[in-house]
Parts: C-alpha cells; structure tokens; sequence
C-alpha cells in the first residue's frame, strides 16, 4: 500500500477550538491506527501550535482523501491549508524517535 503525507496549516486564532476537539480527534486517529504511522502538531516559531501532520498507509488516494474529509480537525473547519501526497517510505528509522517530545 502506497504512504501518504498530509500537511495542514491552522487558521489564525483556531487554538481553542483545537483544544475543544482535541480528544474526538485522538479517538479518530485511535480507530485508524492500522493506518497512521505518524502523526502530531507542528509549532510556530512562538511554540503556538500551527498545524499537523500525518502519515497514513491506506490502498489509494480515495481512501487517503476520505481519511482526511472525515478527521475531526478537518470537519471542524480548523485548517487554512490541507496538502496530501503519494510517497515513497524512503529512509526509515523508527528508534530515532526515541525519546522525542509528545504533547
């Protein structure tokens, strides 16, 4: 199955309605979790969060669109900018995640 990376920006003052979503958003990501092999907030240069990222491995580009029409964030209307593109796994190195922050 193909990888697909999906990039999203926030729109400006989104913080509270992220938070207010945040768990129906990780229960989503928790019944996909057969597919998402990454995924987690991006910051500003200010520590604000700004955005996500996922990487998902679904069978095509139908099933990565409907993944990201039917994730919390997006249906809430949270992001200015959603990219989603084909990959290629390239370098894979799990363990030097190791010890990275979660939020």
């Amino acid at each position: 199955m193909p990888l697909y990376a999906v990039t999203t920006v926030d729109k400006p003052g989104m913080s509270e309605a992220r938070a207010a979503i945040r768990q129906t958003h990780l229960d989503y990501l928790a019944r996909h979790k057969d597919a998402v092999v990454l995924g987690g907030v991006t910051y500003a240069a200010d520590d604000a969060k700004d955005g996500s990222v996922w990487i998902v491995n679904l069978p095509d580009l139908a099933a990565a669109e409907a993944f990201v029409a039917n994730e919390p964030f997006v249906k809430a209307g949270l992001f200015q900018s959603i990219r989603l593109r084909r990959m290629n796994k390239g370098q894979w190195n799990p363990p030097a995640a190791d010890g990275a922050a979660s939020a």
